[in-house]
């Protein structure tokens, strides 16, 4: 026989009903008075020659689809690097500035491929000191004709076309290929030059002013156009705090991927770095974003 009193039981189960309830009402509370106050950004740090993009790239694409990430800041760190490696990586960052704020910070350098990635982002900052700009492209070979020539060595090649071997050191330039490999450097120039035109808003006067090679520091590029703030690090994860309107941010980085002691030790010798250091013949010539 249950001598308990039905008033007492009927109090439990509406109890039992009514707690779940509540909690969840606490829950989707305390979610709704914290949203937009705290929040992941993004940290992409690119440093040194950047001569391939293979790291980069995934690194980007995992913040672009990171629904929890709200915001994106690319360290710089960067002397420039290779036309195509650079070129990618610009890209990719560009995709994801139009789905995410990206901030671009600069450090000590970022200067040519360096810069041409930063133009990629929503807003750049410099340090007062930071050296950036050198908005050109150089392609450079050492000619070691007088050299064989000391020791009687005479090269002897063989090639499916006149330009096939155009910037051999064992032999001079023609006039006919040195037009043809400058008529190279001034289209990459012009690609350079179009992409800072568009993204930074600069009239010609101004492009004839600093798309020349030159080198300028965080204040003088300011003055230009070429940044839009003087800040540190710091002041570029704020200005990603006030784009995203997050209060509280944690920072995030890409996953580290695995990478095999074999690899460590002969990682030069993968495709894309043969690629990238070696052009006909095993000398080195680079066509870089310097």
């Amino acid at each position: 026989m249950n001598n308990q009193p039905a008033g007492k039981g009927n109090f439990l189960k509406a109890l039992l009903i009514i707690l779940p309830i509540f909690f969840v009402f606490i829950l989707v509370f305390i979610s709704l008075l914290l949203k937009g106050r705290w929040g992941n950004i993004g940290l992409i740090e690119i440093k040194g020659p950047i001569y391939s993009s293979r790291e980069y790239l995934s690194d980007i694409k995992f913040f672009e689809e990171a629904d929890f990430v709200k915001g994106v800041l690319i360290r710089l760190e960067t002397p420039g690097g290779s036309v195509g490696a650079v070129q990618e990586v610009y890209q990719e960052v560009l995709k994801l500035s139009k789905k995410k704020p990206v901030v671009a910070s600069m450090g000590n350098i970022s200067a040519s491929g360096g810069y041409y990635i930063a133009c990629a982002a929503n807003k750049i900052f410099a340090n007062p000191g930071t050296l950036t700009g050198s908005i050109g492209v150089i392609f450079e070979y050492m000619n070691l004709e007088g050299v064989l020539q000391a020791i009687k060595v005479k090269p002897v090649v063989f090639k499916s076309g006149k330009f096939k071997d155009a910037g051999s050191p064992f032999r001079k330039l023609s006039p006919e290929e040195e037009k043809y490999l400058q008529g190279l450097i001034d289209e990459l120039y012009l690609q350079f030059r179009n992409v800072v035109k568009e993204r930074r808003g600069l009239t010609e006067d101004v492009l004839n002013e600093v798309a020349n090679g030159k080198v300028f520091t965080g204040e003088s590029a300011l003055k230009y156009g070429l940044v839009d703030a003087i800040g540190t690090m710091g002041d570029a994860i704020d200005e990603l705090k006030k784009m995203t309107g997050i209060k509280k941010e944690k920072i995030v980085k890409p996953p580290k991927r695995s990478v095999s002691f074999l690899k460590r030790i002969l990682g030069f010798l993968d495709d894309e770095s043969l690629l990238n250091l070696k052009w006909d013949g095993g000398f080195s010539y680079k066509m870089v974003l310097p």
